[in-house]
């Protein structure tokens, strides 16, 4: 069974690295949220998760992370293991839907970046 976990070293956390992917990488929008991607080969695959005020109080900034975080811990075995910064963003919809709507916008959005080349990773195993 695949470890399906968000491992605390695939967690973006300084401020300098925050700023670099928001500066140098590419900003996808969608209704629920904002996916910045950065891809450089020699680099680990990492994701940051961020609610800012605007989404709402400590509650509905809570939830929305929780969403992100599970739609890309869905995602995860589709993206590629190396190389890859992903900042998700959720915005003030976000605390409103269910997970499967956030999860189906975090594909499309990874999608219109890879294109149709969203390929299982041969090392990881998808499941529901």
């Amino acid at each position: 069974m695949t470890d399906t976990s968000f491992p605390a070293s695939e967690r973006i956390r300084s401020q300098n690295e925050f700023q670099k992917i928001y500066k140098e990488g590419t900003a996808f929008h969608g209704t629920f949220l904002v996916a910045f991607i950065y891809q450089k080969t020699n680099l680990e695959r990492r994701v940051g998760i961020v609610a800012g005020r605007k989404v709402g109080n400590a509650v509905r900034r809570n939830r929305s992370k929780r969403l992100l975080r599970e739609a890309y811990r869905q995602l995860r075995p589709l993206l590629p293991s190396q190389g890859l910064q992903l900042i998700l963003v959720a915005r003030r919809a976000c605390a409103d839907t269910s997970s499967r709507h956030v999860s189906a916008e975090l594909h499309r959005l990874c999608e219109s970046y890879f294109g149709e080349g969203l390929r299982p990773n041969p090392n990881e195993t998808i499941f529901d």
